[in-house]
């Protein structure tokens, strides 16, 4: 398994801190002056050149600045924007500029079934890149649709090892998707996914598929997954197996999600939490860990340690005087998904400091954090040969099934 030692890991987090400092700061000022007319526009052009800028925020300031040509709204825009700004809450955040390579490390637990590992997983995987000719028409969408910044190769090499796809059938096509938004072909994942298991045939890949009540043609969804994957796929016989037994006879990839994937294994239990802050992630985290660790489950359980936008937040995001507007409603200000997930895997790293076992059986975030996956791992050898804790129940009233 591929890993930095102590020292060079903690010099990448101090790199890390001061780079998020810089780029805090720097988005406090030019959110400021997008409010100016040309100045706005200027600001607009910065962010495209920005190593951490995208095309929202460009978009955002753009349209503020075009909106505030007459000089009294131009003026009171940028002193709201000030005021907001001075007196924003900002919680205490996380991010990765480099990751490890991971790209074999379950072959370390080829004695251990699959209810006593961890794997480590991606929220929204494949929305790393998403459809411009839609966000064309919707300015600020890419920016609270993308979850990832990883292709589907890149997480897989970091250490990734279960995925979470929303999928749509378009123009003759499936689709993976978030909301509206089209992201990347099924068949380009499956094919990614494959090529991976090829090169590691240790490793094994879990992938989550359902349609978020979109249209899709199952028939062609399950022949691209089976055309591609083949006998890669495990069938279900295979749950109360090792590691190593699946992938001695050839399998490497578990299937979940809705009855109509063929293959899927049914003993799959998902928990949302549906927070928008991060103390109040923090707060379900505990409750979900406290609950697990004393009910011990039969199924496989699935946890989504990530932050939801609602209609506030996204309002707050846009700043100006509706910011202002909004501010008592929005607990805190976020530079869109990728500023919340920051937020959301500090939360999730504060937490884990005090497990002693991870209960669940998938851990998946926004934009994928070097430092939870390292601590999954880390975590997975030293509870690999231990039962899993607390008395069995059959009262999973904590976990909702169709929270997905």
């Amino acid at each position: 398994m591929g890993g930095c030692c102590n020292k060079g890991r903690c010099m990448c987090n101090c790199c890390v801190s001061c780079c998020m400092n810089i780029r805090h700061v720097s988005n406090a000022i030019l959110r400021v002056f997008e409010n100016l007319p040309i100045i706005g526009h200027i600001v607009s052009a910065i962010y495209m050149c920005l190593p951490w800028g995208n095309k929202s925020q460009a978009e955002r300031a753009a349209l503020k600045a075009t909106t505030g040509l007459l000089p009294p709204i131009s003026l009171l825009g940028f002193m709201c924007e000030w005021w907001d700004e001075v007196g924003r809450k900002k919680s205490p955040k996380t991010a990765t500029l480099m990751f490890d390579d991971r790209t074999d490390w379950m072959g370390n637990f080829h004695d251990v079934r699959m209810e006593n590992i961890c794997l480590p997983g991606s929220h929204q995987s494949a929305t790393y890149k998403v459809d411009r000719k839609l966000n064309k028409c919707l300015p600020l969408v890419e920016g609270w649709s993308q979850c990832q910044n990883l292709s589907i190769t890149e997480q897989l090499n970091a250490g990734i090892r279960f995925l979470d796809l929303r999928i749509m059938s378009h123009e003759n096509d499936v689709w993976c998707h978030h909301n509206i938004i089209r992201c990347v072909t099924l068949k380009e994942v499956v094919e990614d996914v494959k090529q991976f298991v090829d090169l590691h045939p240790s490793e094994i890949v879990g992938l989550h598929i359902v349609n978020d009540g979109k249209a899709l043609a199952w028939s062609k969804t399950n022949d691209i997954i089976r055309n591609i994957l083949g006998s890669k796929i495990v069938h279900p016989d295979n749950m109360g197996k090792t590691l190593g037994e699946i992938t001695r006879q050839g399998g490497n990839v578990i299937l979940f999600g809705l009855y109509e994937v063929n293959d899927r294994w049914p003993n799959l239990t998902h928990y949302w939490p549906n927070k928008q802050y991060p103390h109040q992630l923090s707060e379900d985290i505990k409750e979900a860990y406290d609950y697990c660790m004393t009910n011990r489950q039969h199924d496989l359980i699935w946890y989504k340690a990530e932050l939801t936008p609602d209609a506030y937040i996204i309002a707050r995001n846009i700043g100006n005087m509706v910011g202002v507007v909004v501010s008592r409603c929005a607990d805190e200000k976020f530079e869109f998904l990728e500023d919340m997930a920051h937020a959301a895997n500090h939360s999730v790293l504060e937490a884990m400091k005090e497990w002693t076992y991870i209960p669940f059986n998938m851990l998946c975030v926004d934009f994928v954090d070097d430092n939870i996956i390292q601590r999954i791992i880390e975590m997975n050898y030293a509870q690999a040969h231990q039962p899993r804790p607390g008395a069995a129940t059959a009262n999973y009233s904590v976990f909702c099934e169709s929270n997905i």
